[in-house]
């Protein structure tokens, strides 16, 4: 007995959706010291969000900054939150 297999052909009409700044901020996940910062890597990484680990695990807790997302053991933040989160700060509205 044979097993007829049919080959599917991509739509020649259609492309994926393109590339843009935009896009790509929505894919880009950050670890905890490109937040906060890490004096001690060679070069140091300056802190996008200039406070202590305690207090940016606090506003996680309290629901101001979106929890992580977890791969295996590591804890990944969205760009797009962090940027979310700045603005908030900037207008005024996180104490």
């Amino acid at each position: 007995m044979s097993e007829k297999h049919t080959l599917k052909v991509k739509d020649p009409t259609h492309s994926p959706p393109k590339l843009t700044y935009q896009n790509l901020q929505a894919l880009t996940l950050l670890r905890i010291y490109h937040i906060l910062g890490d004096p001690n890597a060679n070069p140091p990484i300056p802190p996008i969000l200039p406070i202590s680990k305690s207090s940016f695990y606090k506003l996680i807790a309290e629901g101001t900054i979106a929890a992580p997302l977890k791969f295996n053991r590591s804890s990944f933040w969205r760009l797009s939150d962090i940027k979310k989160i700045l603005d908030e700060i900037g207008r005024g509205e996180v104490a």
